[in-house]
């Protein structure tokens, strides 16, 4: 990427794209979250009383 030719740095910029989609397809094909999903009601539950106030106090 750090070439100062144009033509090739354009050239592994575009490899390098292509190999990031590559590794994209695969990981949304057959990649799990790291932590699962929570549903909205486990997400209420697990938050304590006046969280979005200590989180965001107003100004």
């Amino acid at each position: 990427m750090s070439n100062h030719d144009p033509a090739e740095r354009a050239a592994a910029i575009e490899f390098a794209r292509g190999r990031l989609d590559e590794l994209n397809k695969v990981t949304r094909a057959y990649g799990r979250p790291f932590h699962p999903a929570a549903s909205l009601p486990e997400a209420i539950e697990a938050m304590p009383d006046g969280w979005f106030s200590s989180w965001h106090p107003a100004t």
